[in-house]
């Protein structure tokens, strides 16, 4: 009886969890095509939300919302630490979780931009140098820990996490996004290659879910631009954002002007963009400026 009885709860607890896989994985399935995107994209967004943080928030890399709560990384130059802020939706600091650590005489520290497979967020954390060392890092929600996953030989500057099967994969941005990176969870390297994107250099990006058979992308960035006349040189930040497939096919791409109120690009780094099933709007959040961040919120609609 006792045979039957764990027979019968390892069955359940198998159909549970294929059950809630194909939930997960019918979630990320969007409802619309390639068009809508492209028609979304082009709409002007509108300010729908101001959240300003309530703590220090030295200078911010990546951004992440699950639920209610923000995840933001940073780093603190002087003091030569990382930082993951939990934050609540009103912008106050939940728990502020220091990353650093040294392998072989180099001070690792430096965040940067991050993603979400549904239970942990992957958080790069490199040497504040371009061909540094990196380490990648998971960060489980529901057991609030944090663990090593693997080593990188580069200056990994943000993370994207693609779903397509139950084995995730992880594709790594380079210093100033010149190169990807593709490994398994455990770090073997399956592919890498120049990123075929100059427009800007991404900064932050995530998945967004599939269009049939293809997984969606995206990454925010910006490039800094010299522009020179017979009597005039001068400088400017341009910002942008790129869709994009698993093989880094462009979906769309388009500049990004607006700035904070200090006067900073709104896409200078930590971006989440959350877009609905059916692609009818899309919310952007940004943290662009140091120290004293606010979180602003933009939504493109199909309707506007």
């Amino acid at each position: 009886m006792r045979t039957r009885s764990l027979i019968l709860k390892l069955l359940l607890s198998f159909i549970l969890t294929t059950l809630l896989s194909f939930e997960v994985a019918t979630a990320s399935s969007l409802r619309c095509r390639v068009s809508d995107l492209r028609s979304l994209f082009l709409k002007t967004p509108k300010l729908k939300a101001e959240i300003p943080l309530k703590f220090r928030t030295y200078h911010p890399q990546g951004l992440y919302k699950v639920s209610g709560t923000f995840f933001l990384t940073s780093v603190d130059s002087d003091s030569k630490m990382g930082h993951l802020f939990k934050i609540s939706s009103s912008g106050n600091l939940l728990e502020d979780i220091t990353l650093r650590k040294t392998i072989k005489g180099s001070l690792i520290f430096h965040p940067g931009g991050i993603d979400f497979d549904g239970d942990n967020l992957w958080i790069p954390l490199a040497e504040y140098r371009p061909g540094g060392r990196s380490i990648i890092y998971k960060y489980s929600l529901r057991m609030g820990r944090l663990s090593e996953a693997f080593i990188a030989n580069d200056h990994i500057g943000a993370l994207l996490v693609s779903k397509r099967s139950s084995k995730r994969t992880i594709i790594g941005l380079s210093w100033g996004s010149y190169k990807y990176y593709t490994w398994d969870e455990s770090g073997i390297l399956l592919d890498e290659g120049i990123n075929p994107f100059k427009f800007v250099e991404f900064q932050d990006g995530g998945h967004l879910g599939n269009i049939g058979d293809k997984e969606l992308f995206f990454a925010s960035g910006i490039r800094k631009l010299t522009l020179e006349y017979p009597s005039l040189k001068t400088q400017y930040v341009l910002g942008g954002l790129t869709l994009f497939t698993r093989d880094f096919k462009a979906i769309v791409s388009f500049p990004f002007t607006l700035v904070s109120s200090k006067g900073r690009i709104l896409t200078w780094n930590p971006a989440y963009l959350y877009l609905s099933q059916d692609c009818s709007y899309a919310d952007l959040y940004l943290a662009p400026d140091d120290e004293e961040t606010t979180i602003y919120v933009y939504r493109f609609s199909k309707d506007s």
